[in-house]
């Protein structure tokens, strides 16, 4: 079994032609999985921030509430919200204040700049579905919506499998020449 990698840091360092075959192999669940990469950065926000309160604190390990005046659920619940809210609208400010902690910070802005940049790439991919005609490009999406199991999709089109695989090779072929010239110059690499 291979090395699993964080999607994010494997887009954020791979070349244009690798990151439209991430975007191809994971067609299908991408929106999911960058949901949870923002999700899983609010944790790793709210992690940072309890170590470093704990380390202020000079506390060893977990913390139990010594005082009734405060009610440490509810500022949680606060905190959570706020850090939610300060990721999905990219409020860096908010979240360098919040965590005081440069090192965490740079991850959190890299991690949501290349989320940011996975969203657009993968809505410039489907955007260069325009650029077959309009039932290749209803074939190909049904393809990727599929696993890219080109014997099931053929059969929804009543087309032979083997005839199927070689529309959906040139969609393939269309579709990623038109990505990649997107992308290189999105990124100046023309």
């Amino acid at each position: 079994m291979g090395k699993i990698v964080n999607i994010v840091e494997l887009y954020g360092s791979s070349d244009i032609d690798e990151r439209i075959n991430i975007l191809i192999v994971h067609y299908t669940k991408i929106e999911k999985l960058l949901d949870g990469c923002e999700q899983n950065l609010g944790f790793l926000v709210r992690q940072a921030k309890a170590r470093q309160l704990s380390q202020n604190r000079g506390e060893l390990g977990v913390r139990v509430q010594t005082s009734v005046l405060n009610d440490s659920t509810y500022n949680e619940a606060v905190s959570n919200i706020e850090v939610k809210k300060a990721i999905a609208e990219r409020d860096y400010r908010f979240l360098r204040d919040y965590l005081e902690d440069d090192e965490t910070m740079a991850i959190v802005r890299r991690e949501l700049s290349c989320i940011d940049d996975m969203r657009e790439d993968f809505q410039t991919f489907k955007n260069c579905f325009d650029y077959l005609d309009d039932d290749n490009a209803k074939m190909y999406e049904t393809y990727l919506n599929c696993g890219r199991k080109t014997e099931k999709s053929s059969y929804e089109y009543d087309v032979k499998p083997r005839t199927f695989k070689a529309q959906m090779h040139r969609a393939k072929c269309v579709v990623v020449e038109q990505t990649g010239l997107e992308l290189r110059r999105k990124y100046c690499c023309v």
